[in-house]
């Protein structure tokens, strides 16, 4: 039974690019963590030796939960999956999983509860200290289970025409507004901003009759928080904000225009990160030279780890990410444009999205493009909350592709048979 569900033999029918894309962001991501975490303190041998440790402990718990997920999500989640031939078994079985999925829900909110009582890091409660381990960040498996409750809850209602929206959406729009206040009280207005980009995007994917009117006010709601934000970026805007409104958050508008301004305060971080940035040039300084990882840039080997790429390998490192995220996104993006299944479809491009977004809002807030928001690269900052998220994400993805492969072996018209 263990080996039944807990092996590492992957599940048949799985997207083998995404797996080696997957599998070299984790390599790369762990050599690139070694690499920005030398400095910390000198060219210590030990500093190099613990990063790879806790790295690699990360790596393979990590791994070894997206193929517990690759195999069993979809024999667990989802309905159309029968894993019983007995119907009133079956129909049991699917039962208990429903309430131990909304069950982790409840779980996810205790955390972000717990977070909220823990001791600040860095002026905001967003994380909870495991001894002997490190810290997780709750707000980061929100994200995650909220892709999964939408997808759930579209798979589980899609086919009753007349249900009302407050019914159909009542518990993903609940976990939502609660786990974004939650998140918002930490505060981390850079999750929540992400957070809530990425829902806003995945509500327009269902082609219910109940989502119409919903996804207009979505819709409208997101074309007037792009204007805003792309407003608050120009000069009128930075100079509307510095009139009705102070602090570090406001602050990093302004130094996101011109980080030079305040050079030894809030434009500090991104000043640095400009300069690592510059050094690349093509070739880069070489893997291990970076120098402003010497105690200039803050958070080398997380927030910034992306200017420590790029001032050690160049444009090398730089095409070596974009080739293996577009691997990874181009093709999650096409098994969702396949999928017959819109709870599918909804969890294979939210987890392109969760990539993409994360991509976007790190790479430009460490070159100055847009405010810093301290977003991780996904696979390849450190952080054992964001590659778990991630690495949960594709483990699920993998299950409903190889689902999605062995419907369309047996049928390749696509439609569902009788």
């Amino acid at each position: 039974m263990i080996k039944k569900y807990f092996g590492f033999k992957m599940c048949k029918k799985f997207d083998i690019p995404i797996h080696l894309a997957v599998s070299l962001l984790l390599l790369f991501g762990t050599i690139m963590i070694i690499s920005a975490s030398i400095g910390e303190s000198g060219s210590q041998m030990n500093v190099m030796i613990n990063a790879a440790i806790k790295q690699g402990v990360a790596v393979f718990i990590a791994y070894w939960g997206m193929t517990i997920l690759a195999r069993n999500y979809g024999r667990f989640f989802c309905k159309e999956v029968v894993v019983y031939k007995n119907k009133e078994n079956n129909k049991l079985f699917k039962k208990n999983m429903k309430i131990l999925f909304y069950g982790i829900g409840i779980g996810v909110i205790v955390l972000l509860v717990m977070a909220l009582m823990s001791t600040p890091l860095n002026a905001a409660r967003s994380w909870i200290v495991l001894p002997g381990i490190g810290t997780i960040q709750p707000s980061e498996f929100a994200k995650v289970y909220m892709i999964l409750l939408l997808g759930y809850t579209v798979s589980e209602w899609g086919g009753i025409t007349s249900i009302k929206v407050t019914r159909y959406m009542l518990i993903p729009f609940s976990f939502f507004a609660l786990t974004a206040i939650l998140i918002s009280l930490q505060p981390d207005f850079g999750t929540l901003m992400v957070y809530t980009i990425i829902i806003a995007l995945l509500v327009l994917i269902p082609a219910h009759p109940c989502m119409k009117v919903l996804q207009k006010v979505v819709l409208t709601l997101s074309v007037v928080g792009v204007g805003s934000f792309i407003f608050l970026n120009t000069e009128t805007g930075i100079s509307l904000l510095n009139v009705i409104s102070s602090g570090y958050k406001f602050d990093r508008f302004t130094s996101a225009a011109d980080p030079f301004l305040d050079l030894y305060d809030s434009g500090y971080h991104i000043v640095y990160s400009l300069y690592a940035i510059a050094n690349g040039r093509l070739s880069g300084l070489g893997l291990g030279s970076s120098e402003q990882k010497l105690g200039y840039l803050p958070e080398a080997e997380s927030d910034f780890i992306f200017s420590v790429v790029i001032e050690e390998l160049g444009i090398v490192g730089l095409i070596v990410i974009v080739v293996l995220y577009g691997i990874i996104v181009i093709r999650l993006i096409n098994y969702a444009l396949k999928s017959q299944q819109e709870g599918y479809k909804i969890i294979l491009m939210g987890t392109a999205l969760y990539m993409v977004v994360h991509f976007i809002i790190n790479i430009g807030g460490v070159s100055g493009l847009i405010p810093l928001t301290g977003i991780p690269l996904l696979f390849i900052s450190a952080g054992n909350s964001s590659l778990l998220s991630i690495m949960t994400l594709i483990g699920v993805s993998q299950s409903l592709i190889s689902i999605e492969n062995n419907v369309y072996k047996k049928n390749p018209s696509g439609e569902k048979g009788s």
